[in-house]
């Protein structure tokens, strides 16, 4: 098999998210990379994967990414995929009061 590219799991998986893909190639290795596409693949042909919700089929990029999320370690995890940040400028939401009725 000829070494897998960004541009053919981008191709295969019909995924815009080609800096991710890039990230997870670089981060994860190529034949872990084959390996989970394989299994992707696999799925994909058994019918697909359902969202947490089970409202939606993934889409195949989001399978491939729901396997690397399974499959990596912490660490990797970690620079993949980071929790989103809170903004720190940002003031919290105030209630609004009420429309005071007239006198």
């Amino acid at each position: 098999m000829d070494a897998l590219t960004v541009e053919t799991l981008a191709e295969i998986l019909q995924e815009p998210k080609v800096p991710l893909l890039r990230q997870v190639l670089r981060t994860v290795g190529p034949e872990r990379c084959a390996a989970i596409l394989a299994d992707t693949l696999s799925c994909e042909a058994s019918g697909g994967m359902l969202t947490k919700d089970s409202t939606w089929h993934r889409t195949p990029g989001g399978v491939f990414f729901q396997l690397v999320k399974e499959r990596a370690t912490r660490q990797e995890r970690q620079r993949l995929f980071p929790p989103p940040r809170l903004q720190h400028h940002q003031a919290p939401a105030r209630p609004h009061a009420p429309p005071q009725a007239p006198i």
